[in-house]
């Protein structure tokens, strides 16, 4: 009984978190909350609107379904570029789609004339995704239940145990809750339905200069914008570093440019830790919403 009364504060404490997000105190009690993770784990999967107006299911016993259950968003600094960058009308690609934030702010900000390809290469989290992306009715979203990489083949992917954004061809381990048999394929051999990109958010968890090899194509034909996670102990697992990841960007003609909580700065040396990277091609302009890098 004790447990489910505390479940229930802490449930509306997050409806109050989520719904009032400019309220006096409002930051205490997210303090107070991160301080009881357990309990937040324990509450019921729920639909929750997102701060950026569409609806999610979300299970807080997973990592990031925990953040959103709390804030209503998940990585503003993110979400701002998606903001300055994607127009009505544009394709946008979400490979390491997960439940689908990105897949659905993409949707509601390109509207019903643009398109979304989302790929998610987990049977399980593909579920939750699918199921997002029909609770919002967004018909300009296409899910792929598949790995984007280098070639065609299978491979084994590995979903994991309490945070599925960690979730990666690289092996977890006593990490891992499921392993599955996916499909894996290059982007380029979607380049005939696939309309001019405008952006690529690229997070598959140290994956991510395969899936750049299987994409040059598509790259020099449209020199999209990207948004990726860079985790060089990741990407050697699975045979690259950061900084063959660079070269191969600053060859295409990217700039590359870490996105911290202050400011924007221009990557100059690969990155031994972890960090959220935009992209800009020679040939775009910066984004006139973003502040100019430092």
């Amino acid at each position: 009984m004790i447990g489910f009364a505390s479940c229930g504060l802490i449930d509306l404490l997050c409806w109050l978190t989520r719904t009032f997000q400019g309220f006096p105190g409002r930051w205490r009690l997210l303090r107070w909350l991160s301080g009881h993770q357990a309990l937040l784990g324990k509450c019921r999967g729920r639909v929750v609107r997102s701060s950026e107006g569409f609806d999610l299911f979300v299970d807080p016993s997973d990592g990031i379904q925990r953040s959103i259950f709390r804030y209503a968003c998940y990585d503003p600094a993110a979400g701002s570029i998606f903001h300055a960058i994607c127009r009505p009308g544009d394709c946008v690609v979400d490979v390491g789609a997960n439940i689908g934030y990105f897949t659905l702010l993409a949707a509601r900000l390109v509207g019903p004339t643009g398109r979304v390809h989302a790929f998610e290469a987990s049977p399980s989290i593909a579920q939750r995704l699918r199921r997002n992306v029909a609770i919002n009715d967004a018909p300009q979203v296409t899910l792929h239940e598949m790995a984007i990489s280098d070639r065609h083949a299978s491979a084994t992917f590995h979903t994991a145990r309490r945070d599925g954004g960690y979730s990666s061809l690289r092996d977890l381990g006593s990490r891992s809750v499921e392993t599955t048999v996916v499909p894996c394929a290059p982007l380029d051999s979607f380049i005939e339905v696939l309309p001019t990109v405008r952006l690529i958010k690229l997070d598959v968890e140290g994956a991510e200069l395969l899936a750049l090899k299987g994409m040059t194509k598509l790259i020099m034909r449209d020199c999209p914008y990207f948004i990726m996670e860079l985790t060089d102990r990741y990407l050697r697992q699975l045979g690259g570093n950061s900084a063959e990841l660079c070269r191969f960007m600053t060859a295409l003609g990217y700039s590359l440019y870490r996105m911290g909580d202050e400011a924007i700065t221009e990557i100059t040396v690969p990155p031994t830790d972890q960090c959220d990277a935009l992209c800009v091609h020679a040939s775009q302009t910066w984004p006139t919403d973003l502040p100019q890098p430092s």
